[in-house]
């Protein structure tokens, strides 16, 4: 069972939730989450990408989408058995010296943020955040308070607005953005997306979230989430 710390509403269906953990996760690694219970339905837990970590407390972000995210949104605070979770699973990002664009669209940016604060602590290269929203916006002063630029989009392409003078870009978000992403890829630059797939065990036995990455079936929990983009689109 996890220690809920914090547990609130950011905006429409979406909620932050921080987690005593001491997983040490990486950027774009993510938990299996999910309320305990006796009986509970559904019974499979969710994947959750880490928003941020800091010491032993990870934190999430999360959209309501269906039952399981609705129940994991009714957990209260404090130490009781209402939360189940593991990890951290997964592959994350991988980073270079290099300046840098991070482009998320929807609850898509979530990750990006816990990204962006590790690539700046490690390199202090400049980090220019590309953020889309289909309607309400979330995070963006998080965002702010980390890098160098915030672009933010409601309701359009955020991929119009992304500039093509750096060497590595990182993104998250419903696979049309992330294609568009690939696609404006200049020359001798270098793209990461990170999958966002239904799973059932999280950790690459069931194969339920596989997908064609380079001609080859792989693992979005075990060989993921995150691929290079010109492999994947």
């Amino acid at each position: 069972m996890a220690l809920v710390l914090e547990h609130e509403q950011i905006a429409s269906s979406v909620f932050r939730l921080l987690v005593k953990d001491s997983g040490n996760p990486k950027p774009g690694q993510f938990y299996m989450l999910g309320a305990s219970g006796e009986g509970m339905d559904p019974f499979l837990k969710r994947p959750l990408s880490v928003h941020d970590a800091n010491g032993d407390e990870v934190e999430f972000v999360y959209q309501i989408v269906g039952r399981g995210t609705k129940m994991l949104s009714e957990i209260q605070t404090g130490e009781q058995p209402a939360l189940e979770m593991f990890g951290p699973l997964g592959r994350g990002f991988e980073f270079a010296d290099e300046n840098s664009a991070f482009i998320g669209g929807g609850v898509g940016v979530v990750p990006l943020y816990y990204a962006i604060k590790e690539f700046k602590r490690n390199f202090g290269k400049k980090a220019v955040a590309y953020l889309g929203f289909s309607g309400e916006t979330f995070l963006v002063d998080r965002f702010k308070a980390v890098c160098d630029e915030v672009i933010v989009n409601v309701g359009g392409y955020i991929t119009d607005y992304v500039d093509r003078e750096f060497v590595q870009y990182y993104t998250c978000g419903p696979d049309p953005m992330m294609e568009a992403v690939a696609k404006l890829l200049p020359d001798g630059a270098k793209g990461y997306v990170s999958l966002e797939k239904r799973m059932g065990c999280g950790v690459g036995a069931c194969f339920a979230c596989s997908v064609r990455v380079d001609g080859k079936m792989q693992r979005v929990c075990k060989d993921g989430p995150v691929f290079l983009a010109k492999e994947v689109f």
